[in-house]
């Protein structure tokens, strides 16, 4: 039995119930296609691995009071007692002082270039001020070059750097390549826009590291520059201690009561790393999860407007079901019919829905960049769109397969 010309025929006497579905399929198709590639955009962003040693840190953050921490000599002394006695903690593998902490999102960025460049070279770099331990404690690699040591380090309290101190600081591989690209960064020189001030000299080139700062809008997130400083005060110290695996948490109860120790005057809290990663992945997470919860409910709705349309016009043409039967159809014939017509409705709104997504995506590719509306997210889509329908047409299909000559009759 040829069905498709009866059914275009009856497509077209029925333009309301076809258009109000083609709208639904069309604008719901759209919207998850769109949504798609914005979760795979965001999951993406929470994925990129940081190079860092993440899943063995455990940060530390102590809050000192007392009249003796307003001396720098006093409060920097406090800094090396508590690491000297962290490092010293069977299963430890380093602890360190780095400032902000890493992952967390955001923090310090500032303008650099290479010394004696123009101003169009310019890039901005995030900034971190750690003590000499920081790749070890972090599980950075160091790909050439060398690590911080004591003599990187201005004194405690001392501000300006005495006549022949060279200021030195630690690259990563994606800063060294952008300011000095076919040749060794090492020995060569760097300094901040504007003035500059006094140009630092790379010593040591990390091979890779990753934060997440601005989306990565301005490309800075691999470019980071580490500075051999230590920027804390007796309010905000933290400390990040990595340790063994199968030491993690023994580890993390004995923190707190060694640290107390060596000086009980201050409140200490302890906490997994994890939860700093959580909160400076906590934009793109929640736009996963909001957004996916939102795919669902619109795709649940889409389901019920189906079935809903579906029973409305499988309802409103008992006696044509009737007579199909009559005519010779089988019960299967008939569910096919149904579900033929449903499928070519579904298939013209799955067309015109990648229509509008993919202008609607590059729309926003040109806004706020993001993810490309691949090939592979298009067929996802619409074997979702598609088995969505199948499913929402199939219990009038079959009732309208039940559907007996006798019944139309009586209609």
């Amino acid at each position: 039995m040829n069905i498709f010309a009866p059914i275009f025929r009856a497509m077209l006497r029925n333009k309301l119930s076809v258009g109000m579905m083609l709208v639904e399929i069309s604008v719901t198709t759209a919207i998850v296609l769109v949504a798609s590639t914005i979760i795979r955009y965001h999951k993406g962003r929470a994925d990129i691995p940081s190079g860092i040693d993440e899943d063995h840190l455990i940060n530390v953050k102590i809050e000192s009071y007392g009249s003796a921490y307003t001396d720098d000599v006093v409060l920097a002394n406090s800094w090396e007692t508590d690491l000297q006695e962290l490092n010293q903690i069977p299963g430890v593998i380093a602890a360190t002082q780095i400032a902000p902490l890493p992952l967390q999102g955001g923090g310090s960025s500032s303008m650099r270039k290479p010394s004696g460049a123009g101003d169009e070279r310019l890039v901005r770099t995030p900034n971190y001020y750690a003590d000499w331990r920081f790749l070890q404690g972090l599980g950075l690699e160091l790909e050439s070059g060398r690590a911080f040591n004591p003599g990187d380090y201005l004194p405690p309290g001392v501000q300006d750097p005495p006549e022949g101190f060279q200021r030195n600081v630690i690259v990563t591989r994606a800063l060294a390549d952008t300011f000095f690209p076919g040749e060794s960064a090492l020995g060569k020189q760097i300094s901040q826009g504007g003035d500059g001030g006094t140009p630092s000299t790379i010593v040591g080139i990390v091979k890779y590291m990753h934060t997440p700062y601005d989306e990565g809008k301005s490309g800075m997130e691999y470019r980071s520059v580490f500075t051999p400083y230590r920027y804390a005060s007796a309010s905000r110290t933290s400390y990040l201690v990595r340790v063994k695996p199968d030491a993690y948490s023994t580890v993390f109860n004995e923190l707190e009561s060694r640290l107390q120790k060596t000086n009980p005057d201050r409140i200490i809290h302890v906490s997994d790393f994890a939860e700093t990663v959580k909160f400076g992945r906590m934009q793109n997470l929640i736009m996963v999860n909001s957004l996916s919860v939102l795919l669902f409910l619109l795709l649940f709705v889409m389901g019920l407007g189906l079935l809903g349309l579906t029973s409305f016009r499988v309802t409103g043409k008992v006696r044509q079901w009737g007579t199909l039967r009559a005519v010779g159809a089988s019960k299967g014939q008939t569910v096919a019919y149904v579900l033929t017509e449903n499928l070519l409705i579904v298939l013209m709104g799955l067309m015109l829905g990648s229509v509008l997504a993919y202008v609607l995506n590059g729309k926003m590719l040109a806004m706020n960049g993001g993810t490309h509306l691949s090939l592979a997210l298009l067929g996802w889509g619409w074997g979702l769109v598609l088995l969505l329908a199948l499913v929402a047409s199939l219990w009038p299909a079959l009732r309208a397969g039940r559907i007996s000559p006798i019944q139309a009759i009586r209609m």
